[in-house]
């Protein structure tokens, strides 16, 4: 990966805002990557990170979880993400706990999406 980013920042050259834009992106990713990104919906409102952890950790490590929370009241909108570096522990979690009732809520739980080239480009266009 080190050569990768070495080549992208001589690609950018001289043009500082490009390059610095670039290198800022990857100081927020922090070079973490993961095998398996989970999409975790329906959510109780009341559940925390911790209590969401500790559900997938019965299955496997949990790298990171992340709740989607709402900019102006801080509260949980009800879904969140989370990565976990071993790809068989990841689809076990998958298939366990998908449609299974945590705090009166039937869980929701999908291989996640990412679209990279897309988080690029929004980088650099801000």
């Amino acid at each position: 990966w080190i050569d990768f980013i070495c080549l992208i920042v001589n690609f950018f050259g001289k043009n500082y805002f490009l390059r610095n834009k670039f290198i800022n992106l990857f100081k927020v990713i922090n070079f973490k990557f993961t095998d398996m990104t989970i999409y975790v919906g329906n959510i109780n409102y009341s559940l925390g990170e911790e209590e969401i952890r500790k559900i997938f950790e019965v299955i496997g490590k949990v790298d990171a979880i992340k709740l989607i929370r709402d900019k102006r009241t801080g509260k949980s909108k009800g879904f969140g993400f989370l990565d976990m570096s071993n790809k068989k522990e990841a689809m076990e979690a998958i298939k366990t706990l998908d449609g299974k009732t945590v705090a009166g809520r039937n869980l929701r739980v999908l291989r996640a999406h990412t679209n990279k080239v897309r988080l690029v480009s929004v980088a650099l266009q801000e």
